[in-house]
């Protein structure tokens, strides 16, 4: 998988703005009004290799949510009070395939 990454410049350190535990660290520039405060949030990048071939993990968001209906993702969501955000992808990931 690390040689597909490296054949398309994607392979190598990671970048300074991102802290220990993933999150890029994202400039904060004056005060937004409530509604576009950002939300902790995370996504599971689930990368696996087939066939010689490295793939990705996506999803489809259901027809019924509130926002970004039918949309493909990355399974993930919000961080609830208390998690993490390993622990948050996991669950978001788990709740998307169930």
């Amino acid at each position: 998988m690390l040689g597909a990454l490296d054949a398309v410049g994607q392979a190598g350190p990671v970048p300074a703005d991102v802290g220990t535990d993933g999150i890029f660290e994202a400039p904060v520039i004056g005060e937004a009004p409530a509604a576009l405060l950002p939300i902790n949030s995370c996504v599971l990048a689930a990368l696996f290799e087939e066939d010689g071939e490295t793939r990705v993990v996506l999803t489809r968001r259901s027809t019924d949510l509130r926002t970004h209906q039918g949309q493909v993702s990355f399974p993930g969501g919000r961080i609830d009070e208390g998690e993490d955000a390993t622990a948050a992808a996991l669950r978001e990931a788990f709740e998307a395939v169930s």
